[in-house]
């Protein structure tokens, strides 16, 4: 399929894996996951279900529960550390929340909520709420071609700090100036970026948001993404041997 197409769209950031299987750089487009910006804002005003701890500083993970979530790396973090003004709270579900709820109890946590998933539409006004937005990536390989979480994007949207957490070939947050990156499943590292941002004053918290706001405007707002997939097709139409 590879080679009979006339061109490759892949949401990887990079062509590595592509050229190692012989097919020409030229024929592979890069175009990422994004964010409708109009949409989101849009949506910014809903009521949201999710009601979080007043007078706290909170963190959101929005999402899957899943193995690859690496959620058991942040109920770590939240382990070690003694402050009862941060809150955890992880929105969503899947095969390794209910290990994650008993592990909570296990420990007992009292700075960790989890919440039921919600409607799509409800993540704006739900964001909105936090303080900080945190994503662990998995310490995998697979991630030297580059990752495209749909949850970064909107993170971004937020005009919220990001925590990152992966060893990928594109660390956004780190491009974006958006947030702290640290390396993946460190949890050491990551707990003091949890406190390095709880510390932080709200002003320089919010110069973060507001890079991360301008990062995926100005490249992954799916209106610039879609014009990239027009040109592409047009291009390849203006072609004469296509």
């Amino acid at each position: 399929l590879y080679k009979n197409a006339n061109k490759i769209i892949t949401l990887t950031a990079n062509k590595d894996y592509y050229t190692s299987i012989g097919i020409d750089e030229k024929k592979v487009e890069i175009i990422s996951n994004g964010v409708d910006l109009e949409k989101y804002d849009s949506l910014v005003g809903e009521n949201s279900p999710i009601k979080l701890s007043e007078n706290k500083f909170n963190i959101l993970y929005t999402g899957a529960h899943g193995t690859a979530n690496c959620l058991e790396v942040i109920l770590e973090v939240a382990k070690q550390i003694e402050n009862d003004d941060i809150i955890f709270n992880f929105i969503g579900e899947g095969e390794k929340k209910s290990e994650l709820i008993e592990k909570v109890k296990k420990y007992n946590l009292k700075n960790v909520i989890f919440y039921p998933p919600i409607n799509k539409n409800y993540i704006p006004s739900t964001l909105k709420k936090g303080d900080v937005m945190i994503v662990v990536a998995k310490n995998t390989t697979l991630y030297k071609y580059g990752i495209s979480f749909n949850k970064l994007y909107e993170y971004f949207a937020s005009s919220k700090p990001i925590i990152f957490s992966g060893n990928v070939a594109n660390d956004m947050v780190k491009e974006a100036s958006a947030g702290i990156s640290v390396e993946a499943e460190n949890i050491e590292k990551i707990k003091e970026a949890v406190l390095s941002l709880y510390r932080m004053a709200k002003e320089e918290r919010e110069i973060l948001g507001k890079n991360g706001r301008k990062y995926v405007e100005e490249n992954y707002d799916t209106k610039v993404l879609s014009k990239k997939v027009e040109k592409i097709i047009l291009d390849l139409l203006e072609d004469k041997n296509v």
